[in-house]
């Protein structure tokens, strides 16, 4: 709507300076000589190459965009992504596989196989991969497990159930920690010695006793890696964003290659550091597997990248500028169109004013008679569009 209004503005402008034109050699000239200065000049000033040098690079670059395998939501989102410098990048699911599996159970004051079956009971009905990978290794395993009388998921924290009066819990220490559970020193050692090679520890409790810890590695994807590497090369800011602890994101960091990390963020944590970015003028794309989590936190992105089968949700306010893939494979290609995209924009800009001030003066000075000044307005449209088929 914003650049209808300027052309609507420029067409005044430019009938406003015919009108001028005709006024001024009218008095000295003849009338057909003061309407052909009239109409050379409103023809040389009509706003279509200035409409076609912004609309035909972005029809191409649309054109372009769409043999790869990330889907956009229009041309808003191709243009943004041309500006963008930073991506926020989630550890489950882009970074990693976001299949998480158990490498290793260290119990306290039980066996294995106890652990493990109280680990299950309490995460059976979890939507979370790490939840459904205790679940999963239960099941491998034979293991029984109880049904809780009820069942309570903390975000960024883990899940609480209530058996036989007797409150279990499995998630971050932290968390058990904060509600009272005593974890032994010996344990959180240990923890942090597998956090620094990449695992994640779960913790798990029995009312105030910690009965031992499961283990889990997410091994990283190797197309995403590969996107990203290349997308660092073409100069993007890679922030990896995860709710696991600082030792397991730093080591996660390091095997990755990303520029930064933020951990132990809750949804409301991320929220803050996406404000930060904006607050310091950063464009931001914002990668998820998991939509809810975004809407969680009412995260307002200036570029959705929805990875994943789902499909690509409408947009809206929140998120008007929406992209969908399976992987980040296309994603730096994607980039290179789209800054080619608006390059040619610019550029097509440029060649209109240039072309403006070539044409205008010599048919309001009554060089130009109408017919020259239509075929210079071709030529200069002519021009735009060989140029926009560039991308």
């Amino acid at each position: 709507m914003k650049k209808n209004r300027w052309i609507l503005l420029f067409s005044a402008a430019a009938i406003l300076a015919a009108i001028i034109s005709l006024y001024r050699y009218s008095e000295g000239a003849s009338a057909s000589a003061a309407i052909n200065i009239f109409l050379s000049v409103l023809i040389v000033s009509l706003p279509l190459p200035l409409f076609l040098a912004h609309r035909l690079p972005l029809i191409r670059g649309m054109s372009r965009a769409r043999r790869t395998s990330i889907n956009l939501s229009g041309s808003k989102a191709l243009s943004l992504l041309a500006q963008a410098d930073t991506i926020l990048l989630p550890r489950c699911g882009v970074v990693s596989k976001g299949k998480p599996y158990l490498t290793g159970l260290i119990p306290e004051g039980t066996d294995s196989h106890s652990l493990l079956a109280l680990a299950a009971s309490i995460e059976q009905s979890s939507l979370h991969p790490l939840g459904q990978a205790i679940c999963s290794a239960a099941k491998a395993r034979g293991v029984q497990q109880k049904i809780p009388a009820a069942i309570n998921e903390v975000p960024s924290c883990g899940v609480e159930a209530l058996s036989s009066r007797t409150l279990m819990r499995a998630g971050k220490s932290s968390w058990l920690q904060q509600e009272g559970v005593i974890i032994p020193a010996e344990l959180l050692t240990k923890a942090d010695q597998f956090s620094q090679r990449g695992q994640l520890p779960v913790f798990v409790a029995d009312g105030k006793a910690c009965r031992g810890m499961l283990l889990f590695d997410d091994d990283l994807s190797p197309e995403n890696i590969t996107a990203l590497r290349r997308l660092h090369d073409m100069g993007l800011r890679l922030i990896m964003i995860t709710g696991c602890s600082r030792r397991t994101a730093s080591a996660v960091q390091k095997k990755a290659g990303l520029d930064e990390f933020r951990a132990d963020l809750t949804n409301e944590a991320r929220l803050r550091e996406f404000q930060i970015l904006q607050a310091h003028g950063a464009t931001v794309i914002v990668a998820e597997c998991r939509l809810q989590r975004l809407e969680a936190a009412g995260l307002q992105a200036d570029l959705l990248l929805k990875l994943g089968d789902e499909e690509l949700p409408s947009p809206g306010p929140s998120h008007p500028a929406l992209l969908a893939g399976r992987s980040l494979h296309d994603l730096p290609q994607l980039i290179r169109i789209s800054r080619r995209t608006m390059k040619r924009v610019r550029q097509n800009r440029f060649f209109v004013v240039i072309g403006w001030m070539l044409l205008l003066l010599p048919a309001a000075s009554a060089i130009l008679s109408p017919a020259a000044a239509f075929a210079g307005q071709s030529l200069l449209c002519l021009l735009i569009l060989i140029h926009s088929l560039r991308i």
